[in-house]
């Protein structure tokens, strides 16, 4: 038997969404995490310099992060 009126309708676009809430909140996390390893204390002689990837793909920000260590040593 079939009901014709459920109490709690489930809607394909509840999944979609719950699904975009959790991949938003997952890169926001990512993001936090890196700003706090980047996070410390700029001594006052330092010189700043920044270093622009190609994109916001994870091979081009580990290039980035290359470059970056390789200028700091």
């Amino acid at each position: 038997m079939i009901r014709p009126y459920s109490r709690f309708p489930y809607r394909p676009s509840y999944g979609y969404l719950f699904l975009a809430i959790i991949i938003l909140i997952m890169s926001w996390e990512s993001q936090r995490a890196d700003a706090a390893i980047a996070g410390g204390e700029i001594p006052k002689e330092s010189i700043r310099l920044r270093i622009l990837a190609n994109s916001d793909s994870a091979a081009d920000q580990a290039v980035k992060r290359y470059v970056r260590d390789a200028v700091v040593a």
